[in-house]
């Protein structure tokens, strides 16, 4: 094989990479990129998703602050729908945490990391 056959191959690689990194990278920053629109509007101040529940596929109940007021939203594919508007002290009690839920003495399931942690030094332990 000459180096001449190996030239358009080897362009066509470098294309490749070029447009697979330029994908990588163009995902990794849309976040932060402000082209305007939805994008633009994407972190806003004022707006913030406080807590939300996945009831199905495509199904899930959002709690949602706008200003000082907070919004509890069904949210379906392709619909939003008001279930109602709670009160500052309603909507404190969905997201605040219980300082015991943070050291879990609560009852709360342990992380995969922590369970994962605890059964790689037992199993270390017994030798095997």
């Amino acid at each position: 094989m000459k180096w001449g056959d190996l030239l358009p191959l080897l362009g066509m690689l470098f294309t490749v990479i070029l447009i697979l990194f330029g994908a990588y990278f163009f995902t990794k920053n849309l976040p932060r990129m402000r082209i305007g629109g939805f994008l633009g509007a994407s972190r806003g101040a004022k707006m913030r998703i406080l807590d939300q529940l996945s009831m199905g596929r495509d199904w899930r109940i959002v709690l949602v602050q706008v200003g000082s007021r907070h919004l509890l939203l069904g949210v379906a594919a392709g619909e939003i729908s008001l279930l109602a508007e709670l009160s500052s002290e309603e909507a404190a009690l969905w997201t605040d945490e219980d300082p015991q839920d943070k050291n879990g003495d609560a009852g709360s399931p342990p992380s995969f990391k922590d369970s994962f942690m605890e059964a790689l030094s037992q199993k270390r332990s017994k030798g095997g």
